[in-house]
């Protein structure tokens, strides 16, 4: 990092392209983050100590709430993690230890439950007992939660990012992201992480400017300070000048009036030079998703997330839950087709609700339909939810990590069971699903003709195609080079799986980055891929490219 005193310039790597002018709104993790602070006197000890137990109660009720929603959807010893925390709550040494903190130290209840359970979770940390080691996950987890509870704050603030913000943070994960107030934020600043890192992935989505390897900048940037992003020159511009403000705020306008021309031209359809159609699908994730997919010329929702739903909820979600908030973002849609991905939790993406035991590499582990069907009652409310949903919307379903044909087999009876459920519920107006696979490893690859035989259609997600074909995570910034070098290889893969698709008859899509990175609609196009599924914001980009081709 290059820091001029006089100008305050700070030198990054730039992630997601484009200009954001600013204020800075600085995240770190509730258990890092400096506390509000205060001396207490001995006859406030008691009124803290009430604090602290209205605190314990509130957290101990949403636990009930998750256990018994756990227990129904996913069984009784999923269930078990929820009973640990509320024994831990209810553990009257805890409390006594607290107390004896607000009384030694006369600090606030905040500081005297932070210090107590970091002072457990330290002590289970050194274990050599890996059960043991584990439970310190559990008091981090609950000390988030006891601690959002004092502040009427959720565990994930970025929900509360006010306008023209620019986010400043060590790292952004799935979890921090998942209540980003998206209209509110004009660019990303993140000390780590590589162009296809999930910080890479959120601000391209979003549309926004993004810059990384910003040294300190949690603490070398503060709160609400103006900002300049150049996420063309991986540039920071801190509290900068009239004159550059005027600058940049020129340039800023200049590119919204060229982009308000390429929206225009992307209402129509897309054909290459030589008259091939190619149809652009949207990623979305939400109704604010699904409205700039609408207003920027979409063809159809080559993939609808529905990770957030269950990431931002305090219980399980249920069918009723899933159907009224699902029904929320089709909204907008309309006719158009809609590809309903199944449930991928796993590698990056955890829930509260999910305790998957001793993963190593949870990369490599159970993610995706493999967790699915270990589930079988979580896969059976989405699929039931998609097939109500398929009477109001052109609705698909797409099953995620697919690494063998007998994992599409098992889902498919599964989804006739559903059927059969919904008819009785519903009656005979119920539409037959189309079930596809998406294919992200190198062995679905391999089984490509098999699966393919199984499935009404293919979409590759190139992210993890790339990550596992070469070895290397999309979130090490340490292996970036080997990722990019990956997606060359990915290309081969593509011509195999598009040949299969075609003589099979059925559709094959690719919505992965690489559909959305200019620099490889061309030869995607090449393989003969027909449809490609971007995020929201790309869709006009994308459109152009492929009318010069």
């Amino acid at each position: 990092m290059k820091n001029d005193k006089k100008q305050k310039i700070y030198k990054g790597k730039s992630i997601s392209f484009g200009h954001a002018v600013g204020k800075a709104f600085v995240y770190k993790d509730i258990l890092s983050r400096d506390l509000y602070y205060y001396s207490i006197s001995k006859r406030d000890v008691q009124k803290e100590l009430k604090r602290i137990k209205e605190a314990f109660n509130l957290v101990l009720a949403d636990i009930k709430k998750l256990e018994k929603n756990v227990k129904k959807e996913l069984g009784r010893e999923q269930a078990g993690i929820f009973k640990v925390h509320a024994e831990i709550l209810k553990d009257k040494a805890l409390l006594k230890e607290i107390e004896k903190e607000l009384k030694n130290e006369l600090v606030n209840a905040e500081h005297a439950v932070k210090n107590v359970l970091r002072k457990w979770a330290n002590k289970f940390k050194t274990s050599e007992n890996e059960v043991t080691k584990s439970k310190a996950d559990d008091l981090e987890d609950l000390s988030r939660k006891i601690l959002c509870s004092f502040m009427a704050c959720d565990i994930n603030v970025l929900e509360k990012v006010p306008p023209e913000s620019i986010i400043v943070a060590k790292r952004l994960l799935p979890s921090d992201t998942v209540r980003l107030k998206r209209k509110n934020v004009k660019g990303i600043i993140v000390e780590q992480g590589s162009g296809v890192s999930h910080s890479a992935i959120i601000a391209r989505s979003l549309g926004i400017p993004a810059v990384t390897d910003v040294e300190n900048a949690v603490n070398i940037i503060k709160p609400g300070e103006k900002l300049i992003l150049d996420g063309y020159k991986g540039v920071i511009i801190q509290d900068p000048t009239e004159k550059e403000l005027k600058t940049y705020n020129k340039i800023v306008h200049s590119m919204q009036t060229m982009e308000t021309k390429l929206i225009k031209r992307a209402k129509r359809i897309a054909k290459t030079r030589d008259k091939k159609l190619i149809k652009v699908y949207a990623n979305i994730a939400s109704k604010e998703d699904a409205k700039i997919a609408v207003s920027r010329g979409y063809d159809g929702i080559g993939l609808l997330r529905i990770e957030q739903l269950y990431m931002s909820s305090k219980v399980l979600p249920d069918e009723k839950y899933l159907k009224k908030s699902l029904s929320g973002i089709l909204g907008p849609v309309k006719n158009k087709l809609v590809t309903f991905r199944l449930l991928d939790i796993g590698a990056d993406k955890s829930l509260p609700y999910i305790e998957i035991e001793d993963e190593p590499s949870p990369v490599l582990g159970l993610r995706g339909v493999r967790l699915l069907l270990k589930y079988k009652n979580l896969v059976r409310t989405q699929l039931k939810v998609a097939i109500i949903l398929a009477k109001d919307h052109n609705m698909r379903v797409l099953v995620p990590i697919i690494t063998f044909p007998d994992e599409m087999e098992e889902i498919r009876e599964i989804a006739k069971d559903c059927m059969k459920e919904i008819k009785n519920n519903y009656g005979a107006n119920v539409k037959k699903l189309q079930i596809g696979a998406m294919i992200e490893t190198p062995a679905a690859v391999e089984n490509i003709e098999k699966i393919a035989e199984v499935s009404d259609f293919l979409s590759i997600g190139t992210n993890d195609l790339i990550q596992y074909s070469v070895a290397a995570g999309r979130d090490n910034a340490s292996v970036a080079e080997y990722y990019e070098e990956g997606a060359g290889l990915a290309m081969k893969y593509i011509k195999r799986i598009v040949n299969v698709a075609d003589k099979q008859g059925i559709e094959c899509s690719v919505c992965g980055e690489m559909a959305g990175d200019m620099k490889w609609v061309k030869p995607l196009i090449k393989t003969g891929i027909r449809v490609l599924s971007v995020s929201p914001h790309m869709i006009p980009l994308v459109k152009e490219e492929i009318r010069k081709i």
